[in-house]
């Protein structure tokens, strides 16, 4: 999460540390350890292949925002 909001936040000029705040007593406590996906599944049945890498589509995501 932090990634996330260090990618979206320095999208627009800011520092997200400025804005997010961090409460350990509201984590929730983690399922699983580690997620991991593996993609070449869905390419061989369906064809599909990712497009954009996770920070392309943080930023994508940003600049489509029009309240931005």
């Amino acid at each position: 999460m932090e990634d996330f909001c260090r990618i979206a936040f320095d999208r627009v000029g800011l520092d997200y540390r400025r804005y997010v705040v961090s409460r350990p007593e509201e984590f929730r406590p983690a399922d699983v350890d580690e997620l991991s996906g593996d993609p070449r599944r869905a390419e061989e049945k369906l064809g599909w292949s990712a497009g954009n890498g996770f920070e392309e589509l943080i930023r994508n995501l940003v600049d489509t925002d029009p309240a931005r």
